[in-house]
């Protein structure tokens, strides 16, 4: 039986595939339509996301603008109050005179006071920070106005905020700036939040600094001092005029090492000049004259008995006019006989008799006064004394005699000093010094009831016998003395010198007052207790001040030494000293002389003398260093600062400055060695030439030369030139009568052998700077001398160069890093 085959039915198939075919497609569509949608909104939070970063990035710029701004404005204003200070140019007796604060000093002021009045106003709060220290400000006041003032810089508040400030503080760090002592200062605050709707963007740290660089506040960088060309002669180891000698100079002249000497019969004259000796002023027998408007630097002008030969030099004669101003650091001192001296003008004596506490040093927060007395000896303290027999001391012509000092005694045995004693004179004459020995009627034998005389053997002193007997009742004195102690003896050989020994240095002073004045003696008597007081008493007083008057008088008389000081009639003198003054008329009559309170700085007395020596000395260091002084003036916006009487001020230098004012330019002592030669010259090129560099024009005076020599140069009957400049690194000898214009600077001393007249002037040019420079066209001269070689002044360094205003930006003002995104 056949099967039967069914025929299979495939419809319908189809459908079902298209059904799984829509079924992945829709599948398909759904994922990429979920794709599209997901990667629809990554772009838009990407969006907001960068439309928040940007705007908060546009507020932080605009906080940025701001605060540049504001660094800026304040830098300027900042910039022209210290401007207006650096350097003033003042008339003063037909000159123009320079007075500022130095370079340094300015840019240290600039710093802080730029940190002072950015800080002021970004915290809305004045006086905040005044002390120049580093510091934290906590109180969260100041955070708050600092988020108010931030906000202020921002154009539309609505889209972005400063929402919180963090710590506020000012950082301060050393400076990199080589070779000074300024620092850094630098205004912080920390997580500066910005807000954008509801996100932030926050800045770790804004900081508002100074770049560290030397603000140069005048236009010439090349600060290099250039003080010799007012300068004749500039001899490094010092000047000496030989015997019967004559020289005369016209601008200015210094000596180094042992300073000026003048031999026997020598005239030395200087108008209108800068004399300046890094030591004394020696007039061996000789005569010096110093007219016109000239000052005078030196330690001592000494009028000695005998030269180094041990030579005779009497009769020497000393006349500064009284348009001079005299500045000596201890003493003007004539042990010749037969001198004169004749001081007009204005003279500063001005070391106080003090010495230096050592780790102490003596300044107006630890003055040495009368209750801190250190008797620095001899060389300390400034007088005028005269041993010389029939010599004479002329003050009539004195303006102002400012005296520091007391004279001392001093003695020697076989040629050594074995002790001194201070007097209560500023100025002695030899015939003084026996009033300060204990008088012959108070010492006594007890063995024997018969007086020993002063000065007695030492064996004598020593022996039990011997009684010193000093009490209120039978010494005029004793109210000035030491009651322990009231007497000392300085024993020199085999002989013992018993001197009144004082309560201190002002009870010497009124002691010898009360010898000459009858109003000083009288008190001493008046301040006797009632039951002291007595006519034996009183008779005793008359007696001993009677006995010292005498030994005055006959001393002078057989001496004739005389000193006149009193000038009847004229006002305006003004004298101040630290001890008494004595005026020994000619027919042998001595009186005291009347003295005026000291005051100077807002001090008086004790510590005006001591601020005057402390001014004074600074002074004469600098001025050894560059040949250059200081304004001596105080300047307020550029204008000398006058007191009631319409004086000119002093500027007191309690210390060495850093740096100093010259021609416009801060130019820093610590560049500059104390040998005068070598900071001016360059020693290294100088002593490098094998031979010397001579350049010759011809003038109208006649032929002028360019002259540099290592080594010596001699002056002599081959020597055709009548001006010039000539620098020697040795010894520069004038071997015949001459007649210079210009400058003769030595390494060496200059031995002037010969007749010669120095002024610095050269005729046609306005000073030995503008002669070099029209005359040295190929700078092979200039190459000698510092001033036209590398900067000398403010230091520059590789972070630290020198800078003008106009080199800083805001940029270099305001930064802020560490940025984060919330």
């Amino acid at each position: 039986m056949g099967k039967m085959r069914w025929k299979e039915n495939n419809q319908g198939s189809t459908f079902i595939v298209v059904i799984i075919i829509v079924a992945f497609i829709s599948i398909l569509s759904t994922v990429c339509i979920s794709a599209a949608m997901i990667n629809f909104k990554m772009k838009t939070m990407d969006k907001e996301a960068k439309k928040t970063f940007y705007t908060a990035e546009q507020a932080v710029d605009e906080i940025y603008t701001g605060l540049g701004k504001l660094s800026m404005e304040k830098l300027d204003e900042t910039y022209n109050e210290e401007l207006s200070t650096i350097i003033g140019q003042i008339p003063i007796g037909g000159n123009v005179v320079l007075s500022s604060v130095s370079n340094s000093t300015a840019n240290a002021e600039l710093r802080t006071k730029f940190t002072k009045k950015v800080l002021e106003n970004i915290i809305s709060t004045p006086n905040l920070w005044n002390n120049s220290a580093a510091v934290v400000f906590e109180d969260d006041t100041y955070k708050l106005k600092l988020k108010n003032i931030l906000n202020s810089y921002l154009e539309d508040r609505s889209k972005a905020t400063v929402t919180s400030v963090g710590e506020i503080s000012i950082v301060k760090d050393k400076s990199k700036v080589d070779d000074t002592n300024l620092w850094n200062y630098t205004i912080k605050f920390n997580d500066c939040e910005v807000e954008y709707i509801k996100d932030a963007t926050g800045y770790r740290a804004d900081v508002i600094s100074l770049p560290d660089v030397v603000v140069q506040f005048t236009q010439d960088v090349n600060n290099k001092i250039d003080s010799f060309k007012n300068y004749s002669l500039i001899g490094a180891c010092g000047i000496e005029l030989s015997a019967t000698k004559k020289l005369s100079i016209t601008g200015g002249a210094y000596a180094g090492g042992e300073g000026f000497n003048l031999a026997a019969g020598s005239n030395f004259t200087a108008d209108s000049a800068t004399i300046i000796s890094n030591s004394d002023i020696k007039l061996y027998g000789s005569t010096c004259t110093i007219t016109g408007d000239s000052n005078i630097w030196c330690e001592n002008i000494l009028l000695p008995s005998k030269d180094s030969s041990n030579m005779a030099c009497d009769g020497a004669k000393l006349t500064i006019a009284n348009t001079c101003k005299t500045y000596v650091k201890d003493d003007i001192q004539v042990d010749g006989d037969e001198s004169d001296v004749n001081v007009s003008g204005d003279y500063y004596g001005y070391s106080y008799g003090a010495a230096v506490n050592p780790g102490n040093p003596v300044g107006p927060a630890n003055p040495v006064g009368p209750a801190n007395p250190v008797d620095g000896g001899d060389t300390t303290s400034s007088a005028i004394i005269v041993n010389g027999k029939d010599s004479t001391v002329d003050l009539r012509g004195i303006n102002t005699l400012v005296l520091g000092g007391r004279a001392y005694i001093t003695f020697e045995s076989a040629g050594a000093l074995v002790g001194t004693y201070r007097t209560g004179e500023s100025l002695s004459l030899k015939g003084d010094q026996e009033v300060y020995l204990v008088p012959t009627s108070l010492i006594t034998d007890t063995s024997t009831g018969k007086y020993i005389s002063n000065p007695l053997p030492d064996a004598k002193f020593k022996s039990p016998s011997t009684n010193i007997n000093i009490n209120e009742t039978n010494f005029f004195g004793y109210s000035y003395l030491d009651k322990a102690n009231p007497y000392k003896e300085v024993t020199v050989g085999s002989e013992d010198y018993i001197y009144l020994n004082f309560d201190n240095k002002i009870k010497s002073a009124n002691y010898f007052k009360s010898i000459l004045n009858d109003d000083e003696f009288n008190s001493v008597y008046s301040n006797l207790s009632e039951t002291v007081k007595s006519d034996t008493v009183y008779q005793a007083y008359q007696d001993t001040r009677n006995y010292m008057k005498s030994i005055l008088e006959v001393n002078m008389a057989q001496l004739t030494q005389t000193c006149l000081i009193n000038k009847p009639g004229v006002s305006s003198t003004s004298i101040y000293t630290n001890g008494s003054l004595i005026n020994a008329s000619l027919n042998g009559t001595a009186s005291d002389v009347t003295t005026s309170n000291y005051s100077l700085d807002g001090k008086s007395n004790e510590e005006a003398f001591i601020r005057n020596y402390l001014d004074l000395s600074t002074r004469y260091s600098i001025i050894k260093t560059l040949l250059y002084n200081p304004s001596m003036y105080k300047t307020s916006n550029g204008a000398y600062v006058k007191d009631e009487n319409s004086n000119y001020v002093r500027d007191i230098m309690t210390s060495a400055p850093n740096s100093i004012i010259y021609d416009g330019k801060a130019v820093n002592l610590s560049n500059y060695k104390s040998n005068v030669f070598e900071n001016f010259i360059n020693i290294n090129y100088l002593t490098s030439q094998t031979a010397a560099f001579s350049k010759t024009s011809t003038g109208t005076g006649g032929t002028n030369v360019m002259y540099a020599c290592n080594g010596d140069v001699v002056i002599n009957e081959s020597f055709p030139y009548s001006g010039g400049v000539i620098v020697a690194s040795g010894k520069v000898d004038v071997k015949k009568n001459v007649t210079f214009n210009g400058l003769i600077i030595a390494g060496g001393r200059i031995n002037v052998e010969s007749d010669a007249a120095i002024d610095n002037k050269i005729s046609g040019y306005t000073d030995i700077i503008d002669y070099i420079n029209q005359c040295d066209s190929t700078g092979e001269f200039k190459k000698f001398f510092e001033c036209w070689n590398s900067a000398n002044g403010e230091p520059a360094g590789s972070v630290g160069e020198v800078k003008t205003i106009s080199d800083i930006t805001y940029k270099k003002l305001v930064s802020f890093d560490n940025w984060r995104k919330n």
